[in-house]
């Protein structure tokens, strides 16, 4: 199902073309999207990291780390550090050599020490799910059969604006259950309960 379908889906419910129904409609996808640690949104690949350069170039779909990075040619992964225990372990930011560390400085991700020459780092994240902006473009990121899904949830932000409370809350109501459903199916068919996504970037300690 592309913008255009989910766009005309959502009309059924009194809209038109004159409404706000492509932003009610990503809203809907990212709410989706941040709902659960969804497999299907995991991805691994490498990245090339450059010699007497300690940043990252992560991929433009990262979202957050879902397993310690490691060089291919390498067989112990690196292990993260906090900005601050970074400074406060007293690791000289200048060091040169095989990196053994990452942290995070807001959204970039560096190493420590300074790579000492060019190697290819694999990561394992969770990627973004993007906006969805002309009508011919899908949700790519997520199985068809959740395209329905956000439907309903943008059918609920869109009633909610208009103050059609009842209706709304039926909308939200579907939208829920179809996420359950999902949580359900995906917690089963791992076979195992899901850890907790890295918070790489600090924000819970405020160590970024």
């Amino acid at each position: 199902m592309n913008l255009g379908s989910l766009k005309t889906n959502l009309q059924r419910y009194g809209f038109d073309t004159s409404d706000p129904l492509q932003d009610w409609i990503n809203e809907a996808l990212h709410t989706f999207e941040d709902a659960y640690p969804w497999p299907f949104l995991e991805i691994s690949t490498t990245v090339s990291v450059v010699a007497n350069n300690d940043i990252v170039p992560l991929p433009a779909d990262f979202s957050l780390l879902i397993a310690e990075p490691r060089f291919t040619t390498e067989s112990v992964s690196l292990q993260y550090i906090g900005v601050r225990d970074l400074e406060e372990q007293g690791l000289d930011p200048t060091s040169v050599g095989l990196p053994t560390r990452y942290y995070f400085v807001g959204p970039i991700m560096r190493l420590w020490p300074i790579p000492d020459i060019s190697r290819l780092l694999r990561i394992t994240y969770h990627r973004k799910v993007a906006d969805l902006t002309t009508d011919g473009q899908s949700p790519t990121e997520i199985p068809t059969k959740y395209h329905y899904t956000i439907v309903y949830g943008a059918a609920s932000v869109a009633l909610d604006t208009e103050d059609e409370n009842d209706r709304a809350t039926k909308a939200e109501d579907k939208f829920q259950q179809r996420i359950s459903a999902a949580i359900d199916y995906y917690s089963k068919k791992q076979l195992a309960s899901f850890g907790q996504v890295r918070d790489s970037q600090g924000y819970a300690d405020g160590t970024y």
